[in-house]
């Protein structure tokens, strides 16, 4: 009270925490490289989600029918995708424990 001169008021303010890594979700537009290339999926490294850069490796698979959204049984990933390329994608699952499942079809 304002009375009481010999009251102390101790404020706790947190501070010098790291923020937690970002994390790719489901939603999440992400920018990735092209790895490597099999006849069924492409493997790709996520490089960004959003518009930020991700400081963890986070590792990704677009399968053949995740590359577009129409004549899917005409997508030949191999004509699709070069390694080194480049490609937004938006993350559909979080996959097993190695990947996250990715989607090029729905990408504007």
């Amino acid at each position: 009270t304002p009375e009481d001169t010999d009251t102390t008021v101790v404020e706790v303010v947190r501070g010098g925490e790291e923020a937690q890594p970002r994390v790719p979700k489901p939603g999440d537009q992400v920018t990735c490289r092209v790895n490597k290339l099999t006849s069924r999926m492409a493997t790709v490294s996520i490089l960004c989600i959003g518009e930020d850069a991700v400081d963890d490796n986070f590792d990704g698979i677009i399968r053949v029918a995740d590359v577009r959204e129409t004549e899917v049984d005409k997508v030949e990933i191999l004509n699709s995708y070069r390694p080194g390329d480049i490609v937004r994608a938006t993350v559909i699952s979080l996959g097993d424990n190695r990947s996250y499942y990715l989607s090029t079809a729905k990408v504007d």
